[in-house]
């Protein structure tokens, strides 16, 4: 255990060095992904770099008490960089034999940190089909969830669809709060489930005191797929005489809806706080970004520690209990 996790700790300084600082490497994932542009793959390696501490670390480790020795099948994403080395850490921390099909979007940057962790592939190896698994991790679309229901019908499983996640803008929000929200909304393009595509603002509220704080995200329209999906949904917008905002990059509307497509954001408004209920929804929403003390901060939804599981499914309960 100790060597694991001396292991994972060498990651952070791994990643600041010989990965943030690889250009080649880089340049090599946004043409495997263009979405993965330097700024955002800056983003993600920095925020993993910080989280891999002893103390989390050990948070992480509060439910073990025996290596897990089971082969585990992971199925990772590839809409976010290295959006499935949460899954692999766990397991790799719990001693899991780890089998790990990766996305074709997230390839480059998941090969190298695994080779990093695991050089000669004792515990974890990368293979093109899970065979002979006790259990399985899976991230994925709707439409995707349910073939891994059925394909994996008999194993333990942690199955992960579409979510997305919403902030509460109060009457009283200040500059700094709307500055931040951009951070929740633009990041990864908003291509995230803990982006924010849906924010609830109350009735009186005036969305032209909100854009201004978005200004420092108008070059994301300089991208080519970006601009292909806000070009597409204006055209759709405007044909449907669909009443909406738009500031040149973003587009936003009133809708019940949570799930806004790329380059949209969609707003509800509120006359009370007690009249937002999440709960019906909560298979929905990956987070909510407010100032509650039990929300996200704004700025944060895209910085989770790795304390922080993915839909509130605790992973280290689930590797422990596997019979």
């Amino acid at each position: 255990m100790n060597n694991r996790i001396e292991r994972v700790l060498q990651l952070s300084e791994y990643l600041e060095i010989e990965i943030r600082k690889n250009t080649p490497l880089l340049a090599e994932s946004e043409l495997e992904n263009p979405w993965f542009v330097k700024i955002f793959l800056d983003t993600s390696i920095s925020t993993w770099a910080k989280n891999l501490n002893r103390t989390d670390l050990n948070s992480l480790l509060n439910n073990f008490n025996h290596d897990v020795n089971k082969k585990i099948g992971i199925v990772a994403a590839g809409n976010l960089p290295l959006v499935g080395l949460h899954d692999v850490i766990v397991c790799f921390l719990y001693g899991c034999q780890v089998r790990i099909k990766l996305s074709n979007l997230d390839h480059i940057l998941m090969k190298k940190v695994i080779h990093f962790l695991d050089p000669e592939e004792k515990q974890i190896k990368i293979v093109n089909q899970l065979k002979n698994i006790d259990a399985v991790i899976a991230t994925g679309s709707n439409n995707t969830f349910r073939y891994f229901e059925y394909y994996f019908r008999d194993l333990p499983k942690i199955l992960r669809r579409n979510r997305t996640s919403v902030a509460i803008i109060t009457e009283d929000v200040d500059h700094v709060e709307l500055e931040l929200l951009a951070d929740d909304i633009f990041q990864y393009f908003g291509l995230g489930c803990r982006n924010v595509s849906k924010i609830f603002v109350p009735q009186k509220f005036e969305i032209s005191q909100l854009l201004p704080h978005f200004d420092k995200y108008s070059w994301v329209i300089n991208h080519n797929k970006f601009a292909n999906n806000y070009m597409y949904r204006k055209a759709i917008w405007n044909m449907n005489l669909d009443p909406h905002w738009d500031n040149g990059f973003l587009l936003i509307k009133e809708s019940q809806k949570l799930h806004a497509p790329i380059s949209t954001l969609f707003l509800e408004r509120y006359s009370s706080l007690k009249d937002l209920n999440f709960i019906s929804r909560s298979e929905d929403i990956q987070c909510v970004v407010s100032r509650d003390v039990n929300h996200v901060d704004f700025g944060q939804s895209q910085s989770p520690k790795i304390t922080s599981f993915a839909d509130n499914i605790d992973t280290t309960v689930f590797l422990s209990d596997i019979k």
